[in-house]
């Protein structure tokens, strides 16, 4: 987006301003690139009045792009962790042996490192896709966003990673702990199939959730975070817990379900990543697999755009019933000028005062 400065600066933008709903001239368009003036063109088909590309771009296919975040984590953490366990034991470091192997352990760990990447990549991606093609007011503006991609992707990251895994992987050791005393013991056994289905829809990933929301909005205040845009979570401490109960809860569960059912189904085919942990050295196993071999068994994980789009899908509906406007985006005031205001300026008429001023805004 243009900075006020470049915008003041330009000397079409402040003779010249164009009524909402009219052509603009090249006198007024300023530095368009190609690319800027399709994304501006075609800004519609990207909004939220098109539901393919709201939810198959900015949260499926963004959220598929996290994933291989996840999973490019996860396994160099547990399969580390293994590692460091196998040589801690050849040394006769057993205690620390049992440390690194403790499955409880290097779930949480796993789990925390790699949904903290996967929540940081899906923000990155969903704020870039905002700026691209739902903020800008002009093909200037989406020129200067298409062009600033680079420096706002690595200004995003420095703004979340420094609270996103502090937060997400505090929360881990909750979400791990709550599903595996509900299930007691791997999820991908049939005994357990349903009691996890239900466990992690109603309880341990509603808790994840929370905690998640709730310390990260906590920490990006602490670090100067204030603004819808900087920080996503932070209105959460105004949820009341009737909205929990009917706009949260109900959400994690509609994405939940079909993610852990199809995501446990699936592990039984693949098979899971092979850690060295205490499961698998109770059974004499010291297998330790390689980062690929370990990847393409963890890609069940891609399951999770379930979770967002039925989340999403929910939550959208939502407010829409009850009339909730998103905090991040108030009601815009009409900034459409008036008949008058519009015969003034084809007419060529110098507009003094309140008139100019409604042009400019538009």
């Amino acid at each position: 987006m243009l900075e006020p400065s470049t915008i003041e600066a330009s000397p079409a933008r402040s003779q010249t301003a164009t009524p909402v709903g009219m052509p603009q001239t090249s006198a007024s368009t300023g530095r368009v690139s190609p690319w800027g003036r399709w994304a501006f063109e075609n800004k519609a088909a990207y909004s939220k009045d098109n539901p393919l590309a709201w939810y198959g771009l900015r949260n499926v296919a963004i959220n598929i792009v996290g994933i291989m975040g996840l999973i490019a984590t996860i396994v160099p953490t547990r399969m580390g962790m293994g590692k460091l366990a196998q040589w801690a034991e050849k040394k006769g470091y057993k205690q620390f042996s049992g440390v690194m192997s403790n499955t409880y352990l290097q779930n949480s760990l796993g789990v925390g490192v790699s949904f903290a990447t996967f929540r940081t990549i899906y923000k990155m991606g969903q704020r870039a896709y905002d700026r691209v093609f739902v903020k800008p007011q002009s093909a200037e503006e989406s020129t200067q966003a298409v062009h600033d991609l680079p420096k706002t992707l690595f200004k995003d990251l420095r703004q979340i990673a420094p609270s996103e895994y502090p937060a997400t992987m505090t929360a881990a050791f909750a979400l791990v702990g709550i599903r595996s005393a509900i299930t007691g013991g791997a999820p991908e056994l049939k005994v357990n199939h349903w009691r996890d289905v239900t466990g992690s829809a109603l309880a341990a990933y509603p808790v994840f959730f929370e905690l998640t929301e709730h310390m990260g909005r906590a920490l990006m205040k602490q670090h100067g975070h204030t603004t819808h845009d900087t920080n996503e979570h932070l209105d959460k401490d105004k949820e009341t817990f009737g909205e929990f109960l009917t706009r949260q809860l109900p959400a994690v569960a509609i994405g939940i379900v079909p993610y852990i059912g199809f995501n446990n189904l699936a592990y039984r085919h693949t098979g899971r990543q092979l850690s060295y942990n205490a499961a698998q050295r109770a059974t004499g196993n010291r297998a330790i697999d390689g980062f690929w071999q370990a990847a393409w068994k963890e890609r069940p994980y891609q399951l999770f755009w379930m979770y967002t789009l039925g989340r999403d899908l929910y939550m959208d509906a939502y407010d829409k019933v009850i009339g909730k406007v998103p905090a991040a985006q108030p009601p815009k005031k009409d900034e459409t000028p008036s008949p008058k205001i519009v015969k003034a300026y084809q007419q060529g008429r110098a507009v003094d005062g309140p008139m100019s001023q409604q042009l400019s805004a538009s």
